[in-house]
């Protein structure tokens, strides 16, 4: 796939490299009075520009992906804690369970998400632990309401989150570096 062209006065074909499968090349105006490169400084800025947009989205991605690891670690690790359960008028024990967490991820405007905590409402489940200090007149407790299942699908999806991102990155990165190489090469040629 050819995404752009690169061609300089006096190289006939594009310089080309490989990213991930692809096949770039990138698309350099010429123009003797801008940069000493003989590069029009704008299509620079515009590239370092989208790259920087395709950092931050990545980063973004990383974070959302590392607080849902978060809150899967927090809830499978307090999944067996146990608290008193709330009186028949709904008012909350002195002691009260872990209250488990979620992720709630949205998207930004200009690309990327933002990711945030929130504690999931009741959180909890009434289990029989007649044995417990917690526990009611009815051998009853309140514990974290926590399924095993969904937090393990949870860590499974944040790795892999987590590693497309750092790949978006590893491949910006690479084409960032291909653009300076392609400038270093222009500017050796005006030499």
């Amino acid at each position: 796939m050819l995404l752009a062209e690169a061609r300089l006065p006096d190289q006939p074909r594009p310089s080309k490299s490989s990213f991930g499968g692809f096949n770039v090349a990138l698309n350099v105006p010429i123009n003797g009075l801008e940069a000493h490169t003989g590069v029009e400084l704008s299509v620079v800025s515009k590239v370092t520009s989208r790259v920087n947009t395709a950092f931050s989205i990545a980063v973004s991605g990383m974070q959302a992906a590392s607080l849902r690891l978060e809150a899967a670690a927090r809830n499978i690790a307090n999944a067996g804690s146990e608290g008193a359960l709330p009186d028949a008028q709904g008012v909350a024990a002195p002691r009260q369970p872990y209250q488990p967490v979620t992720v709630e991820q949205q998207a930004l405007p200009n690309g990327g998400v933002t990711a945030t905590l929130r504690k999931i409402s009741p959180g909890f489940v009434a289990a029989l632990q007649p044995g417990s200090s917690q526990a009611d007149g009815r051998g009853m407790v309140a514990m974290p309401d926590v399924d095993m299942a969904t937090e393990v699908t949870n860590l499974v999806t944040a790795k892999q989150a987590f590693a497309a991102n750092a790949q978006v990155l590893r491949v910006t990165d690479e084409m960032l570096r291909s653009l300076y190489d392609i400038l270093d090469d222009a500017d050796d040629r005006k030499r």
